[in-house]
């Protein structure tokens, strides 16, 4: 657990490094993984983070192909001051796993609470659950009626 955060807090610091969209759309998706895998571990229930990862997935999807019909010839060079620091953070964390200096994240303290997906459901929360849900409906209605099939892509032609 505190392993994935220090990678967390790793990438954090290297996507401020960097200036490339395909980079930066890396860094994004290695956050999806690693966010979904502690909140996982903490609810002890994968399906909040499974949506979570998909809906993820799919935005970043819809980034890459707005991406790719803009920026289409933009060439990718990767910088050895970054490879270094990547070096040197995969050591430090390592060294700090191996030497037991990190202090240690008290899940026992999350896992006596009661995280589950089921608190969603319960009757305080179902009336939020249910709006968001009719949002994200009349969301997608938008979007679609707003989109054009004859507008054709995002970029012109000249």
């Amino acid at each position: 657990m505190s392993t994935l955060l220090y990678v967390s807090i790793m990438i954090n610091l290297m996507a401020m490094m960097m200036n490339h969209p395909l980079s930066l759309g890396m860094c994004l998706f290695m956050q999806t993984i690693i966010y979904a895998l502690i909140t996982g571990s903490i609810t002890m229930n994968f399906w909040f983070s499974y949506i979570l990862f998909l809906m993820m997935i799919s935005g970043m999807l819809i980034l890459f192909m707005y991406m790719t019909s803009i920026i289409s010839n933009n060439k990718f060079n990767s910088s050895k001051i970054m490879m270094i620091y990547i070096i040197m953070s995969i050591m430090m964390i390592l060294i700090l796993n191996n030497y037991k200096m990190i202090i240690p994240v008290k899940l026992n303290y999350y896992l006596n609470l009661n995280y589950s997906i089921n608190t969603f459901f319960n009757t305080p929360l179902i009336f939020l659950m249910l709006i968001m849900m009719i949002y994200l409906l009349l969301t997608l209605i938008v979007t679609v009626k707003i989109i054009n099939i004859k507008s054709g892509p995002l970029r012109q032609k000249f």
